[in-house]
This record gives C-alpha cells, sequence and structure tokens, in this order.
C-alpha cells in the first residue's frame, strides 16, 4: 500500500546481529580463555554509561579491546572492567591474553536504542466491504533495535496480530472480519522492546466508515470540440469524482452521481487533456477509492473565429510598373484561438480585380506591389478559415524639415506594450531663430536662467540640444554650456561678484547651430550690496512684525492678558500709601470734606446707614486720598437701632472710582500716581482704564491675581 517492504530491513538487521551472535556463540564453544557481560545487557539506551567486565579462565596478561582498538582498564584478581560512557554507537567489545599461544578470545556486542513511544497516528481502511482490514500506526523515532508492533482486535478469538516496526516507526497490520454481523472495530495497540513497552487503546472504528472501494478504470473516451464522454468499468457506487486537464494545465475536479457515462464539458479545441476518476459509496459514507490511472485524448479542431493582426512597410524601391511596393507582416494566432493546426495563411490584394495567393507556415509576411489597392490575409486550418482582415495600403505623408515621434506597439498575452520614439525626420537644416533667455533667480555668484520654445517653423527638424554662451564684459571672456532638449532652464554657477556679464540661447538640429537669440546683459551685486539687501529683508521683517503685534494689541481680550502678564513679573508686596513721599511731606490737615458711601441691603426695606468717608488733601503738593470707614454688619431680621457696627478705615488712592459716585482726574492727581508705579497708565494705547468696583474698596481689595494668566488649561 505504501510502496515499502519493511521485511528488508528487519532481515538486513538480524542478518548483522546474526553475524556477531554467531561469532560470539563460536568462540565461545571453541574454548575462549574468558568470559564476558556487561551490566545493562546487550541492548541499551542510547547515551547510557555501564561496565563491561571479563573474567578469565586462566592467568595471562590481560587485555580488553573495543572496535578492535585497546582500551584501559582496571584488574581484579582474574577479571578486568571498563567503564562506558555515553555510549551512542554500536560497538564490539573483546577480552583476550597477550600472549600469542593462548585460546581464542571472548566478546560481546552492545546496541544502543530507544524505548518506543506511545503508538499514534492510527489508520485502519477496509478494501471493499467484504475484504480485509488494514491498519498502520506509527510510534515515533525510529528506536534502532528490534521492536514489536502488536494488534488485538476485540471479539477475535486470536490473540494479536504481530508485525516488527521499521526504520521509521511505522507499523502495520492486517487481519479479516469474522463476523458478517460485526459493525464496529474496536483494537488495542502495542509497541515493545528490550528497553520498554507502550500501549494505546481500545480504538473504535463504525465498518461502513472505512470502506475504501477498488480502485476504477476509465475503459475509453469519445471527445468532440468542446466535450467529452467518459467509459468506465461497472461498479456499485454512488458518487464519483471527475479529475480533469489540460497537458501540463490545472486540474480541475467534478462531482457525479452518474456510474458509467461522464460527460466533461467547456473544453478547448484542439487540446490534449489527461482525466482521472475515483469513486465512493455516498456523500456520507466511506472513503474515496485511490485515483485511477490517467487516461489522455485530445479534442478536435474548429475553424478560427479572431482576426488576424495585420500590419505592413512601404519599400524604397518601386517595382519595375512603377508601383508602389510593401511589406505585408501578421501575427500567428495563439492556441485558443487558432482552435487547430494552422495550415495556411490566404492573401487576397484588391486593387481593380482580387488576386489572391497562399503562404504556408510558420512564415507570417508576404510581399506585394500595387497601386491604390487593399490586402485581406486569413487564417485556415482543416476545419475552416478566420474571418479576413482588410488593411489598404498607402505611404504616409512624411514633409521634409519637420520632427516626428512615433510608437511601436507589441501585442502580448497581458496586453499590448508599447515603445515610443522620437526625433524622426526626412531632411532637416539648422533652426532659422534662437530662443529668448530670461532670468529666473540671480545673486552674487549664481544665475538661474529659462528660455522660451523656438516656433514650430523655425525649428526646421528636430531639436537636439542648446548652447548657452556668457560673455564677461571686464574679461572680454565667453564661456558656453551645453543643455540637451528638451531642457529649457539651466543654472550658471561661480559667478564673481560686482561683474556685468552678457548671455544668448542658440538651438541646435542635427543639421548645425542656429542664430542666436536675444541677448540678456546683467550684473551681479557687490557683497555691500549683498549685505544692504540682507539688511533691508530683516528691517523689513521687523517693521512687519511689529505692526502685526500693533494691530493683535487692539483687541481686549489681547490687552487684558499683556496686563496680567506685566502685573506678574512686578513685586507681590503693596506698599502702604501713608508711607509715600507725598504723605510724609505734608502732614497737616487743610480740611475736611464728608461725604457719604451707601452700602445697599436687599434685606432691609428702610435706607441704609451712611459710611462717613473723609478727603484729606495736602496743600503746597496736593495728593488726594481717600479716609473710608467700611461698615460690617449682620444681616439679621432685626430693626436697625438694634444692629452692630464695626468700622475699620483704610487708604484708597482716588484715581479708582468709587461704586455710585462720579471718576475725578486732574493733572495733580496724575502727578501723585507717579509714586505708585505698580499702577499701569490708564493713558496707554494698548489698554482700557482700570475701573475698580464694589462696596468695600481697600488696597488689598485692588490686589492682581496673576493665577488665571498662568493657568493655562
Amino acid at each position: 500500500m505504501y510502496g515499502y517492504d519493511p521485511g528488508a530491513n528487519i532481515i538486513l538487521r538480524y542478518s548483522v546481529m546474526t553475524i556477531f551472535v554467531a561469532s560470539s556463540v563460536f568462540l565461545h564453544l571453541t574454548g575462549s580463555v574468558c568470559t564476558v557481560k556487561s551490566s545493562a545487557g546487550k541492548e541499551v539506551i542510547l547515551g547510557s554509561n555501564f561496565t563491561i567486565s571479563c573474567t578469565f579462565n586462566k592467568e595471562c596478561t590481560k587485555e580488553i579491546f573495543r572496535n578492535m582498538k585497546q582500551i584501559s582498564n582496571k584488574q581484579f584478581n582474574n577479571s578486568i572492567v571498563v567503564s562506558v560512557r555515553n555510549l551512542t554507537e554500536f560497538s564490539t567489545f573483546a577480552c583476550k591474553c597477550k600472549e600469542v599461544h593462548d585460546p581464542d578470545p571472548c566478546g560481546i556486542d552492545i546496541t544502543p536504542g530507544y524505548p518506543p513511544d506511545i503508538p499514534q497516528n492510527l489508520t485502519c481502511v477496509r478494501k471493499t466491504e467484504f475484504g480485509n482490514v488494514s491498519c498502520t500506526w506509527t510510534t515515533g523515532r525510529d528506536t534502532k533495535i528490534v521492536t514489536t508492533c502488536q494488534l488485538r482486535v476485540q471479539g477475535d478469538p486470536h490473540l494479536s496480530y504481530k508485525s516488527v516496526m521499521n526504520s521509521t516507526g511505522f507499523c502495520w497490520s492486517t487481519f479479516p472480519i469474522r463476523s458478517s454481523k460485526m459493525s464496529q472495530l474496536v483494537v488495542s495497540l502495542n509497541v515493545s522492546n528490550s528497553l520498554g513497552s507502550k500501549t494505546s487503546g481500545p480504538h473504535t472504528f463504525t465498518l461502513r466508515n472505512i470502506v475504501k472501494p477498488s480502485i476504477p478504470q476509465i475503459s475509453h473516451v469519445n471527445c468532440s470540440s468542446q466535450w467529452c464522454h467518459l467509459h468506465t468499468d461497472n461498479h456499485s457506487m454512488d458518487l464519483v469524482e471527475v479529475q480533469y486537464g489540460a497537458v501540463n494545465g490545472i486540474w480541475k475536479k467534478l462531482e457525479t452521481n452518474a456510474k458509467m457515462n461522464l460527460n466533461i464539458t467547456s473544453l478547448q479545441p484542439d487540446t490534449k487533456y489527461k482525466f482521472q476518476i475515483r469513486r465512493k459509496i455516498n456523500h456520507r459514507v466511506g472513503l474515496w477509492s485511490d485515483w485511477s490511472q490517467e487516461k489522455e485524448t485530445k479534442t478536435e479542431e474548429e475553424a478560427p473565429v479572431k482576426e488576424l493582426d495585420v500590419w505592413y512597410l512601404q519599400e524604397l524601391k518601386h517595382s519595375q510598373s512603377g508601383n508602389k511596393c510593401f511589406h505585408i507582416f501578421w501575427k500567428e494566432l495563439n492556441i485558443s484561438d487558432a482552435k487547430g493546426k494552422i495550415l495556411k495563411y490566404n492573401i487576397s490584394v484588391l486593387e481593380q480585380k482580387m488576386t489572391s495567393s497562399n503562404t504556408i507556415p510558420p512564415s507570417r509576411n508576404d510581399h506585394i506591389c500595387c497601386s491604390n489597392c487593399s490586402v485581406s490575409v486569413s487564417a485556415v486550418n482543416s476545419k475552416g478559415q478566420s474571418p479576413a482582415k482588410f488593411t489598404e495600403l498607402r505611404s504616409p505623408g512624411l514633409q521634409p524639415q519637420e520632427c516626428y515621434q512615433g510608437a511601436v506597439t507589441a501585442l502580448h498575452t497581458s496586453g499590448p506594450i508599447m515603445a515610443h520614439f522620437r526625433g524622426v525626420s526626412t531632411w532637416q537644416s539648422a533652426p532659422e531663430q534662437g530662443p529668448v533667455p530670461q532670468p529666473v533667480f540671480k545673486n552674487s555668484e549664481d544665475l538661474q536662467v529659462e528660455w522660451s520654445e523656438i516656433p514650430q517653423e523655425k525649428k526646421r527638424g528636430c531639436l537636439k540640444k542648446y548652447t548657452i554662451y556668457l560673455w564677461n564684459k571686464l574679461t572680454e571672456d565667453t564661456q558656453n554650456y551645453s543643455v540637451d532638449y528638451p531642457k529649457k532652464q539651466y543654472t550658471i554657477s561661480g559667478l564673481s561678484p560686482g561683474q556685468c556679464y552678457k548671455l544668448w540661447v542658440t538651438a541646435w538640429t542635427d543639421a548645425g547651430e542656429g542664430p542666436r537669440g536675444s541677448d540678456l546683459p546683467f550684473c551681479t551685486p557687490t557683497d555691500a550690496e549683498k549685505l544692504l539687501s540682507h539688511v533691508i529683508l530683516a528691517g523689513g521683517g521687523v517693521l512687519l512684525a511689529c505692526l502685526i503685534l500693533l494691530c493683535i494689541c487692539q483687541f481686549s481680550s489681547v490687552q487684558k492678558r499683556f496686563l496680567s502678564c506685566c502685573q506678574c513679573l512686578l513685586p507681590t508686596v503693596i506698599p502702604d500709601p501713608a508711607n509715600s513721599n507725598c504723605a510724609k511731606t505734608y502732614t497737616d490737615d487743610q480740611g475736611e470734606i464728608k461725604f457719604y458711601l451707601h452700602k445697599y441691603d436687599p434685606s432691609v426695606s428702610e435706607d441704609p446707614e451712611n459710611v462717613e468717608v473723609e478727603e484729606v488733601p495736602y496743600p503746597s503738593f496736593p495728593c488726594t486720598y481717600i479716609k473710608s470707614f467700611s461698615q460690617e454688619s449682620s444681616s439679621s431680621d432685626a430693626t436697625q437701632s438694634t444692629r452692630t457696627t464695626d468700622y475699620t478705615d483704610d487708604y484708597i488712592s482716588t484715581h479708582g472710582a468709587i461704586s455710585g459716585g462720579e471718576e475725578e482726574e486732574d493733572e495733580e492727581e496724575e502727578a501723585c500716581l507717579d509714586e505708585f508705579e505698580f499702577f499701569p497708565s490708564t493713558h496707554s494705547p494698548f489698554l482700557e482704564p482700570l475701573v475698580l468696583t464694589g462696596g468695600k474698596l481697600t488696597l488689598d481689595a485692588v490686589k492682581i491675581d496673576c493665577s488665571e494668566f498662568l493657568d493655562c488649561t
């Protein structure tokens, strides 16, 4: 089933073992001088450590060998012992006496290996509905020693079915189903060798589900141009799968319930196909059979249905009759379009009358001489010919001193591929006009110049390049620079500051150089002019920034932010007005002015109490302060006469407006305000007047809180 004979490997291994065992037995029977023994036996686990001991039956010089090489040992009376470490390969150990006349030596063969793994990957298949069952399973790696596989069938009087594991860890067993009434198969597995044993199971199979039909056969195939009919042998299966495809192509699959006659459609004409089939009891039960042998056949041809791709070239020489001659070409049809083998090509020329000729493949061109004619080409196979492709033969109208461009198209299965070409001219001369240059960018060392396109009628052919001429007025030297067409821009570097130049451009064709265009005079700036231009640019930039900042500061929100920023930069300690120069110098009171500051309490219907405020002016250098008495009272429902009142006096500047009063401003007050620089001037063009409101006005009340300005959230 798997194309492998495990018996061959086992026979070879047994042969090798038999040779070594027979050799040891022979030595022992012929009167060996010693006996040898392994502490771990003749089969050990790979990489084991153990000892080999030899017991001699006579006095002699004792020696021990491993694979015919002497090794060191320990001697104890009439025996020697050697320790073996990490044994990984088959080894032969032998002991003997050194004397030549002594009897034959004794020896032992040690084989390293592995104990078996747990059996797994069990697969059971029944050949036909009444055949034997074949089971296979694996035990992992090769044990390297003789390993026995056993399979037990529940209900089978036979104890077990045995086999020997091969070198790939593969076991198998084949057995009959002894009862026709059995619907389920229950098996147990065992794998064992001298180093260990492993068991798995029980494993249960439904017999009907493991039935594998015999391999079907395709007796013969009949085909037309687009379908094939498969005839198969008789069978009782209800499901058939067909696998088919063009030779060296992709396989396709088709399932059908037909038993004997299978139809495959949508095939290509004149194509070789291969077919295979397999079968199964039905969709729900059983296994697929193996594929049948391939059957090859070829579909019939059809007449081509696609026109040929035709093109032509006019030859330079005319015929003796004066007619123009043409070379006709056409592309070969691909396999799917030809629908068969192309036998010939029909070429028909229509001038005053129709004339025909034939061309035999593989030739795909023809030579025709005619005047004012057209040609048709078609492909012919055994079933007919393709539609005729008509082409009118005419000469292009190429004008002298003109530049043409064209393209060549290659037809490919993935699509057309086009290659462009330009610069084609029948006859040309030097250009009649030169380009007009214009400066794009200029500094003290570089000049970027561009020029206009020459009118088409002045080119007189295909332009190839431009030449830029640069004349230095001081040294009267001329430099030139070459620029490939169609570029129309170039940067000249390495100019000298403060020098004057003249520039012009010419155009070239293959026939020569045209006249110079208009001149472009220019001078490079000196280093001082360059520095001055940088200063002007920098100054202009600063002025523009200031104007923008001035415009932005006209917005009230910006002014408030700016005010808060400036006040945050000043010390947070607010000075006492009583310590000012004005207050220390003028101490005499010159008069009193009393007025009332009404504090409104919405809970009281009567008029609020009056608060006395006195103004103390100073005579020679007036500096006015308001001495206020703030009233703090409870808000109970008691009458006004029973309220308790506390007064505290503070000083505030009259620069602030009192709620409910009129604003007082004069020049003397402004002079006094200069003493307190922590109050910003209200006459700044960037700020609004500072207005203080509220019933209680003290210096603590007008302290600036910068937390809102510093809070970026």
